[in-house]
C-alpha cells in the first residue's frame, strides 16, 4: 500500500507538469530522460487506449488511470512493456469508466516509483 500511495503522490506531481501538453493530443511528453509514452496517436479503442510508441530504459508497466478535473482516479489497467521501443501498446480497460481523460504512469520493473507520466485528453 504505500508503494501505491508513493506512485500515486509522484504520479500526480508528475502530470502537474506536463497537463498543458495534454490538450495538443500530438506531443511527446518526457518526464525522465530517455523514457517517455507519446501521445501522438493515441487512440481509444472500445476497450481502452492504444498508444503509437513507448519508449523507456528498462522493462516494467504502464498503468493507466483515470484523470478527473485535474485529480488522479482510480487505475483502469495497465500492460507490461519491454525496455526499448514499444509499439502499438493497448491498456484494456472498460472506456464507461472513465470520464474520457487519463493519466498513462510507467513504472520501471521494481522500482517504487514512476519514471514518466503523461495526461491524455481524449
Amino acid at each position: 500500500m504505500t508503494n501505491f500511495i508513493k506512485k500515486t503522490v509522484l504520479a500526480t506531481a508528475l502530470i502537474a507538469g506536463t497537463a498543458g501538453f495534454a490538450a495538443a493530443e500530438t506531443t511527446t511528453v518526457s518526464n525522465s530522460e530517455d523514457n517517455f509514452i507519446s501521445t501522438f496517436g493515441v487512440d481509444d479503442t472500445n476497450s481502452g487506449v492504444e498508444f503509437s510508441l513507448i519508449r523507456v530504459t528498462e522493462p516494467g508497466t504502464v498503468y493507466v488511470y483515470a484523470f478527473n478535473e485535474g485529480q488522479q482516479g482510480e487505475l483502469l489497467g495497465h500492460e507490461t512493456v519491454n525496455a526499448g521501443a514499444n509499439t502499438d501498446v493497448k491498456v484494456n480497460f472498460d472506456l464507461t469508466s472513465a470520464t474520457g481523460d487519463y493519466i498513462a504512469v510507467f513504472v520501471p520493473e521494481g522500482a517504487s516509483m514512476p519514471a514518466a507520466a503523461v495526461a491524455i485528453d481524449m
